[in-house]
């Protein structure tokens, strides 16, 4: 006669799989929230999942929606006063179906994978079986308390101290090719920042903030010079918004139309031209612009700098000799910066 698998057993098990997603949500949070050194780019892996469109549903960090979940789950298994087969079993059911979703947004519609995120999917894609087990309501099938205790903090601790160990260094400043030194080097005691970006990209839009502080302290001995890199696959909005700032900077307002479309929380085609008025653009000349081939010839000519410029990230800046990809500190820019200043004061 074979043996069954107690309910307390079962109860157990759930509890560790709800525990460890409940972990690793907590740092995909911390990754959303504090993502140093991120970076936008057309490969795989969690920054591209992470920058796609479909991240922030409603403006909630997916993760954060994960943690709550897991909370929610953890809460009515183990607390008697909230414990039902009803509610174990549509909390099962919620949880498979929204991993199936979300795996199948991963490999189908992004087209890269986040291996935390297919942590978080498969423990909640486990937690279906609360809905076929209705002995997890009675008493019986609740876990000890002690060993509950300890299942939750090894579940909860080990995805944060593995992800902790396994974050990646900034990428350190690499040499530009000659091609981009001429076009930043300093000349007269004044220098020029390129920088590839995409208005989508949430990494790009943090780097410009940091730029922004910069131009306004260093004023007109530095100058920021953008060039257009869309990621269409993963920011369907974001070719749109380039081709909106190109026609504005043929009407000499293509500064503020940038830093408009950077701080704008719609980037629809609506949005857009929106961020082009509030920066002085004149709404006819943008679409006589915008139904013209212009922006788009302009945006072919920032892709074949792409390449020529070996770029494979975005953000990705280039001050004096030195590459800079991914989102980087104030105080790391600055220093690029003082010693490019510095390189073109000294005589030839």
């Amino acid at each position: 006669m074979r043996a069954q698998t107690s309910p307390r057993a079962i109860a157990l098990a759930l509890t560790t799989l709800a525990a460890v997603g409940a972990g690793t949500s907590l740092l995909l949070l911390h990754q959303y929230l504090w993502p140093e050194a991120g970076a936008c780019g057309p490969g795989g892996g969690c920054e591209l999942v992470r920058s796609s469109s479909y991240a922030r549903p409603l403006g909630i960090p997916m993760p954060a929606l994960g943690l709550l979940f897991f909370g929610a789950f953890l809460a009515v298994l183990l607390v008697p006063r909230l414990r039902s087969r009803g509610r174990l079993a549509l909390l099962g059911a919620i949880g498979g179906l929204t991993a199936v979703g979300l795996v199948g947004l991963q490999g189908l519609v992004i087209g890269a994978w986040c291996p935390y995120c297919v942590v978080v999917d498969t423990c909640a894609l486990g937690l279906v079986v609360a809905a076929f087990v209705p002995a997890l309501a009675t008493p019986e099938a609740r876990p000890r308390g002690p060993t509950t205790a300890g299942v939750i903090a090894m579940g909860i601790a080990l995805p944060v101290a593995i992800g902790a160990s396994l974050r990646p260094e900034p990428p350190p400043p690499t040499e530009a090719s000659e091609a981009v030194a001429v076009a930043t080097r300093a000349q007269d005691g004044k220098t020029t920042i390129v920088e590839f970006v995409d208005f989508q990209c949430p990494y790009c839009r943090r780097q410009y903030a940091t730029m922004e502080r910069l131009l306004a302290e260093y004023g007109d001995r530095v100058e920021l010079r953008l060039h257009h890199w869309p990621l269409d696959r993963i920011h369907p909005q974001a070719r749109e918004a380039a081709r909106v700032a190109c026609c504005a900077e043929e009407q000499g307002v293509g500064e503020a139309v940038a830093d408009a479309l950077m701080r704008a929380d719609d980037l629809s085609p609506q949005g857009c031209r929106q961020a082009a008025r509030d920066g002085g653009a004149d709404h006819e000349r943008l679409e006589e612009c915008l139904g013209s081939s212009r922006p788009d010839d302009r945006l072919a000519a920032d892709e074949a700098r792409v390449k020529e410029y070996g770029v494979r990230a975005l953000p990705t800046c280039f001050i004096g000799h030195q590459r800079f990809e991914g989102l980087q500190e104030e105080a790391t820019l600055r220093a690029a910066i003082d010693q490019a200043l510095e390189q073109g004061s000294e005589p030839t």
